[in-house]
């Protein structure tokens, strides 16, 4: 009895599980029977204890040691596996059947280059099976698994596409699956075979020796979750500025979502050209860039020595919520986004971002008290001092004991004016004793830098949950003002 079909896509899902079905059963037959070459050479190769395998070779002509890996599974391997299969009575049969019905339904109509280089439908749907052995390492698969590689080449047909890997620096996670975190970012957990493939594809391998990579590996080691997605652009220069405006948010919202030091300074990007490629060892090879999102502070043999960042997967919905929320602040004046990405809490956020950039901790507390004086004292004169922590306690009211906030953010202002007034040094004696006299007395004055970036933190989160909906900075300060005296009246 002849096969039905719904539809003619039904139709070509089916015969394109029947092509790929005859093309694994034929493979498997000869991998019983013939050797082939199942090797080629990657300079860096990472594990999932951490460690990069490499070796220290003799110096080469330059006077300069070159690093080696180790040998990795050849991706010319799946095609010289199916050599052969067209002459085969029983498949012939079948590429006909297929090469017809996909060239009447014309869902892959090949490229003038293409057609120049003899590359017919049948070479196309070859493509489309290699890639889906390669994707899930066996040539025992599913109709399901054959069917949903399938609809997502058939998908990306003829888009010219970029995939995107940003490493997070810093971070501790349980995050085992990709979640959907910005409009086109997702995290993900980043593992070895992943490493190895992104830091080779990307150039770093070859241009190690001439000019460092922007992240060394042993740091690029330690990440364990990544930012990634696949674009369809149609050149690098429009896709940066749009890739770093996102970090950025999502940057932002984990730093205020909670304390620890987090960084993603590189951007990985790989041309994704359609499947069928006639020189798969270079594209592999040459096809990726590097490019520098922002300042690289986790460097090798450096003294700084930042608290790690932990993000679990229990945290992602409220990491969600928050980005969704500075997202609503840099779209209500869209005609002024560029100058004021975050609206009325732009300077404070920026600032706030920009602490994590800075070397001593003097300049860590000039960022972070402009933050908090740019919302919190916005459009004040006098009485600064005590209307900046009154104002503060009055925010976090539901968060923060009034007395030990109103407490700390007077010190965090004093402290401050000695830096820039009078040029007083943190680890000085006289603003020791102004710490050890002025902080609440539960709080430790060698602590104070991460105190007042906690307070900050918790300041401009409430700010911008709160201006995340119709009220402006000034109308929230307001509400805080009427607090304040109804509850001293």
């Amino acid at each position: 009895m002849k096969k039905q079909f719904h539809s003619t896509s039904d139709k070509l899902e089916y015969l394109f599980v029947q092509f790929v079905q005859a093309l694994f059963s034929y493979a498997g037959k000869k991998t019983a029977q013939e050797i082939f070459p199942m090797y080629y050479y990657y300079p860096y190769v990472f594990f999932e204890k951490n460690i990069p395998e490499w070796v220290l070779s003799s110096p080469n002509s330059f006077g300069l040691e070159h690093l080696r890996g180790v040998w990795r599974p050849s991706p010319y391997y799946y095609k010289q596996l199916l050599a052969g299969y067209e002459e085969v009575e029983e498949i012939k049969e079948l590429i006909k059947l297929v090469a017809q019905a996909f060239e009447e339904a014309g869902v892959l109509e090949l490229t003038q280059e293409m057609v120049e280089n003899y590359i017919s439908t049948i070479d196309v749907l070859e493509s489309f099976a290699i890639e889906i052995v390669e994707y899930y390492s066996t040539l025992k698969l599913s109709e399901v698994q054959i069917v949903e590689r399938y609809r997502y080449h058939l998908k990306q047909w003829k888009i010219n596409l970029w995939q995107i890997t940003i490493p997070l620096f810093n971070v501790t996670s349980d995050i085992l699956k990709e979640f959907s975190l910005a409009s086109h970012l997702r995290i993900a957990p980043f593992n070895a075979e992943e490493k190895s493939i992104v830091w080779n594809r990307s150039k770093n391998s070859l241009w190690h020796l001439v000019s460092p990579p922007l992240v060394h590996f042993s740091v690029f080691d330690q990440a364990q979750i990544k930012l990634t997605d696949e674009m369809e652009l149609k050149d690098i220069d429009s896709m940066l500025p749009s890739i770093k405006k996102e970090v950025q948010l999502i940057l932002t919202a984990l730093r205020l979502f909670k304390e620890g030091y987090i960084e993603a300074s590189a951007a990985y990007v790989e041309e994704r050209p359609l499947p069928f490629k006639r020189y798969v060892y270079h594209a592999l090879m040459f096809n990726g860039m590097t490019f520098q999102l922002g300042i690289h502070r986790l460097r090798l043999f450096s003294h700084f020595k930042p608290g790690q960042y932990s993000l679990s997967k229990d945290d992602l919905h409220r990491v969600k919520k928050l980005h969704e929320a500075l997202c609503l602040l840099s779209s209500q004046k869209q005609e002024k986004i560029q100058q004021r990405p975050y609206g009325d809490l732009t300077v404070a956020l920026e600032r706030f971002n920009q602490s994590y950039e800075r070397e001593s901790h003097e300049d860590r507390i000039i960022d972070l008290t402009i933050a908090l004086e740019s919302s919190l004292l916005a459009g004040l004169k006098d009485e600064l001092k005590y209307r900046l922590a009154i104002r503060g306690a009055a925010l976090l009211v539901k968060i923060w004991e009034p007395q030990n906030s109103q407490l700390l953010l007077k010190t965090i202002y004093d402290v401050r004016s000695a830096i820039v007034h009078n040029g007083m040094q943190l680890g000085g004696t006289n603003l020791k004793k102004l710490l050890r006299r002025s902080l609440p007395e539960s709080m430790e004055p060698e602590k104070f830098t991460q105190y007042c970036e906690n307070i900050v933190r918790d300041v401009l989160r409430t700010y911008v949950f709160r201006l995340s909906g119709s009220q402006s900075l000034q109308e929230v300060n307001d509400d805080l003002d009427k607090y304040i005296i109804d509850r001293f009246a």
